[in-house]
């Protein structure tokens, strides 16, 4: 009978390992408890009409609600919270850079078509702002040397170049879509930027569909290189000069493949989990 002792691990090994996998499980189950919910955000802009002056195609005159305007833009965003946490009261804050403007709105949430409201603060601040803003106007047509306060100014130049929703619930595997009317006021596209300020939470942008093909099959195929060439010495290391070589070396390349495949899928899938 074969002396199996001769295999076992030296007894002073044994818990060294035991503590090592042990902090290891415990630094994983850690920074899985404690890890960033990553909302996923694309955009698309469509460009609805700039104003121009030319002699050869003429002139060309924008027009919101009967006001002139050089640029218009619909910027829509859609986030997705692809992870496996409920999120609750997340307000998404929205604001444009100092050459433009939001003239409108509109949020739902995809599955279920539900409105998407202002937070319950900016929108009493907004209607404040409005009421304020339509008195004045009232008091330059009785008065045309009346004056616009400058607190006044700012507060309306506030609401216009912030928006602050509020998602009362925001479930896994759920999505929302906020489109933006913008004005800009040279005639560029206007500059958009959106954040979410809640706890461990994080909007990052949508990888593209193609480069994330492009890198999975890139990682992937090296895996695959790595695993065809493990598994050929192999089988011609077994089977040498035999013609069954020939057969699992083609059977194995579809199945190192398929494994290099779920491999790159799992590895990616744990690295997201520990984000």
């Amino acid at each position: 009978m074969p002396d199996q002792t001769s295999t076992a691990l030296p007894p002073w090994l044994t818990p060294i390992l035991t503590a090592t996998l042990g902090f290891i499980a415990a630094i994983i189950i850690e920074r899985f408890k404690n890890r960033t919910v990553l909302l996923k955000s694309k955009r698309n802009v469509f460009q609805l009409a700039t104003a121009t002056k030319n002699s050869f195609w003429g002139d060309i005159e924008v027009l919101y609600n009967d006001r002139k305007t050089n640029h218009l833009s619909l910027i829509t965003i859609e986030i997705k919270n692809d992870s496996n946490i409920d999120l609750e009261n997340v307000n998404v804050d929205f604001w444009v850079d100092e050459n433009s403007q939001m003239l409108a709105y509109q949020g739902n949430y995809n599955e279920n078509g539900n409105s998407i409201l202002l937070e319950e603060k900016y929108a009493k601040e907004f209607g404040d702002v409005i009421k304020l803003n339509k008195e004045d106007m009232r008091l330059k047509e009785e008065n045309p040397t009346h004056e616009t306060s400058p607190d006044l100014r700012l507060s309306l130049r506030y609401i216009l170049a912030n928006k602050t929703l509020n998602l009362p619930v925001f479930n896994r595997n759920t999505s929302i879509k906020i489109q933006l009317l913008c004005e800009n006021f040279i005639g560029q596209v206007p500059k958009l930027s959106v954040s979410i300020l809640h706890k461990s939470c994080k909007v990052v942008q949508e990888e593209d569909e193609v480069e994330a093909k492009l890198k999975r099959d890139r990682y992937a195929g090296i895996l695959w290189f790595i695993l065809y060439g493990i598994v050929v010495a192999y089988v011609y290391s077994k089977y040498s000069n035999q013609p069954i070589a020939v057969i699992w070396t083609g059977i194995l390349a579809i199945v190192s493949l398929y494994a290099a495949l779920g491999i790159y899928e799992i590895l990616r899938r744990l690295k997201r989990l520990l984000k």
